[in-house]
């Protein structure tokens, strides 16, 4: 069979279950893998609705209000308001959790996890802006404006397009390369500790791929996939011998999903559950108490610290 070429750190495993979300997760041990761009990349195309920009003659109400809270980012930095810059990124993700949630972990739908990760960016931009970050920003800036000016544009349906040419690479070799710094830099902020996912090799990969995700809005996908290439980021798959599934509910929300021979734990990618494949129980997301099904399915909620634990509205 065809899958991703990507092992899980933990267990050597291959991913084999198909990718709905913007994050991988192990299929045998629910090990973190890494994040999906195309996922991302589909999703940040979507948001940008020009059938609807071209009938109403603006964007969607969420897209306005996130494209307004740029503007109001943009503002904070040229005036190096702090206090305004932090009020509104913090806007901007909250924006993206609701326009943007493959960007994100399943468990997004949970309340506690995005009132955690809201929290964690909180304090992240915090830790930047009190380490320099205007000044730093007017450095890149000026790098970054050189660059783009040099960049060919087209007008494709309304819409501002850049053209893909040596230009442009040179410009992603360049957000590349800080987007690389800036993780290694990240790597080091007290504010991890309150980021809700396990941090390992995979979190500075993330950031360079959220660095050229939010480009994808001024790019076809022809470009995009040469961009992708250019910069080694293009998926690659691998055969391997077929691996035997079962159809298997999720203990926590009800989702059917697909459980791989020798699975252990897997994670639900409707709720964000761990389950717990051979010991058939359920991981409380709020206490990390194991539940039965039996349980989950009659009271609906963690019989050690009472969170509800069935989700049934997946949108």
């Amino acid at each position: 069979m065809l899958v991703r070429k990507i092992k899980c750190p933990s267990c050597g495993a291959n991913k084999v279950n198909e990718i709905t979300t913007g994050f991988i997760f192990c299929d045998y041990c629910s090990t973190f893998m890494g994040y999906d761009f195309k996922n991302m990349q589909d999703e940040a195309s979507s948001v940008y609705d020009m059938d609807y920009f071209q009938k109403h003659g603006s964007w969607p109400p969420d897209t306005q209000a996130y494209m307004t809270v740029l503007q109001e980012i943009g503002t904070a930095v040229a005036n190096e308001n702090a206090e305004l810059y932090l009020e509104n990124i913090v806007k901007m993700h909250e924006l993206e959790m609701k326009l943007f949630p493959k960007r994100f972990a399943p468990k997004l739908k949970m309340s506690k996890y995005r009132d955690q990760m809201v929290e964690f960016y909180r304090h992240f931009w915090k830790e930047r802006l009190e380490k320099g970050y205007f000044e730093e920003q007017k450095q890149t800036q000026q790098m970054f404006a050189e660059l783009q000016a040099n960049i060919t544009t087209e007008t494709v349906n309304y819409k501002p397009v850049w053209v893909y040419d040596e230009k442009l690479e040179a410009y992603f070799d360049a957000v590349f390369a800080y987007s690389k710094e800036m993780a290694e830099k990240v790597s080091s902020y007290d504010c991890l500790e309150y980021y809700p996912e396990p941090i390992n090799n995979a979190y500075t990969e993330m950031v360079l791929k959220q660095s050229i995700n939010g480009y994808a809005s001024y790019l076809d996908e022809e470009t995009f996939n040469k961009v992708l290439d250019h910069l080694g980021l293009k998926t690659e798959y691998i055969e391997i011998p077929e691996v035997n599934t079962t159809e298997q509910n999720c203990f926590g929300c009800g989702a059917q999903i697909s459980v791989p021979e020798g699975s252990e734990k897997m994670i639900c990618e409707y709720c964000g559950s761990t389950n717990n494949i051979q010991a058939a129980g359920v991981v409380c997301l709020n206490c990390g108490g194991n539940v039965s099904p039996d349980e989950a399915r009659e009271n609906n909620k963690c019989s050690f610290c009472g969170a509800i634990l069935r989700i049934m509205d997946f949108h």
